[in-house]
């Protein structure tokens, strides 16, 4: 199962959030389809 972690980055007091794909070395096909499904799915929101 892929393992969703939160990233976090900051520029002065607004701190960037993302999310990071994580998979074993053969599951490349399975992560590509995940990740295209988060783009497709999920609108980008900005505060």
């Amino acid at each position: 199962m892929a393992n969703l972690t939160r990233s976090w980055v900051c520029w002065g007091r607004r701190p960037a959030v993302g999310v990071q794909l994580v998979g074993q070395q053969h599951e490349e096909a399975r992560m590509t389809a995940l990740a295209r499904w988060l783009l497709a799915t999920i609108e980008p929101v900005v505060v």
